[in-house]
């Protein structure tokens, strides 16, 4: 974990107010200096000091090039106005906890890791992502506080086919494959992450203007402000309706009337254990009946092990 390693990161963040995180960005001493190029919504126009402040006048894109003859350029900034994303690219030495560490300093709260291969398969990859103007996900990504409400469930990062390193102050930092793997290697061994954290129907990322499959229909309990949603015999709820579901309640909880949970209620208590995994590591609640037709919760005493990918055993046995 703390091997330091000299390459191009390129990646994408997300948490303060855009000005405020590209301020932050151009105190550093890497992106201090006057830009060679700077591109207000596809526009060049001639940096000046206060091409921090231009940028943030550009109405939806901007972009900062200190070396543009240089191919892969070593340092680059893209903004994304609407959004609030910041891109940047940096030929840097680096090893994770540095890395936690210049995310703490910026005050992120979601970033994402673009690869570290520059090769065709890498390119041509159908590459998942958070959206946004998020680079598209390679090597990991970070959750940073408030940044894992974008989740369906914090149990979702215990349980993927990834590493999870944890950290002090309440640092998550998700890594797609071993680092030092040969290019082929490591994007068998990514992909599978990258779909399941990405956006997908399998997916654990709650997206910004979130699509839903379709409309989630259920009885509104105020009391304690949960959505009950009775499935019916052999009934099967698809992943993208899980999701949809965490959205509604990542989204509606501030509302007049708040989401705070959505229950399932399964009439066969087969169905009900079929879903539960899936279920469970979205934080859904569960229920069914007995035979008697006593309405119970079975989602609380379900308490799985994490089954990681065979590289991520031989990575944790390297770094012990």
């Amino acid at each position: 974990m703390n091997k330091r390693r000299r390459n191009i990161i390129r990646a994408s963040a997300s948490g303060s107010e855009l000005g405020t995180l590209l301020r932050r960005v151009a105190s550093r001493d890497e992106f201090s200096s006057l830009p060679a190029i700077l591109s207000l919504d596809h526009n060049r126009v001639s940096p000046s000091a206060t091409w921090v402040e231009s940028c943030l006048n550009a109405r939806r894109r901007f972009q900062v090039d200190w070396m543009p003859d240089i191919d892969p350029p070593p340092r680059l900034l893209i903004g994304h106005i609407r959004t609030g994303v910041l891109a940047g690219v940096l030929d840097v030495e680096w090893d994770l906890p540095c890395l936690v560490e210049y995310a703490r300093s910026l005050e992120l709260q979601l970033v994402a890791f673009s690869h570290l291969y520059n090769d065709r398969q890498w390119h041509e990859r159908q590459g998942r992502g958070f959206g946004d103007g998020h680079v598209t996900l390679g090597w990991g990504c970070m959750f940073i506080g408030k940044g894992h409400d974008r989740l369906v469930s914090r149990r979702w990062l215990e349980h993927g086919p990834w590493l999870l390193h944890r950290f002090p102050g309440d640092v998550s930092l998700v890594q797609f494959h071993d680092l030092d793997a040969d290019s082929e290697t490591a994007l068998a061994q990514a992909q599978p992450g990258h779909h399941r954290m990405g956006i997908s129907d399998e997916g654990g990322f709650i997206q910004t203007d979130y699509v839903y499959s379709e409309d989630v229909k259920g009885i509104y309990v105020d009391e304690d402000q949960t959505l009950r949603i009775v499935c019916a015999p052999r009934r099967t709820i698809s992943q993208a309706e899980m999701l949809d579901a965490c959205a509604v309640r990542y989204y509606r909880r501030d509302d007049a009337d708040p989401v705070r949970q959505i229950c399932f209620i399964f009439i066969e208590p087969e169905d009900a254990k079929r879903h539960l995994h899936e279920m469970w590591l979205r934080e859904l609640e569960v229920w069914t009946f007995t035979e008697d037709g006593k309405e119970i919760r079975i989602d609380t005493d379900y308490h799985p092990q994490p089954d990681p990918p065979s590289w991520v055993r031989g990575v944790r046995v390297r770094e012990e």
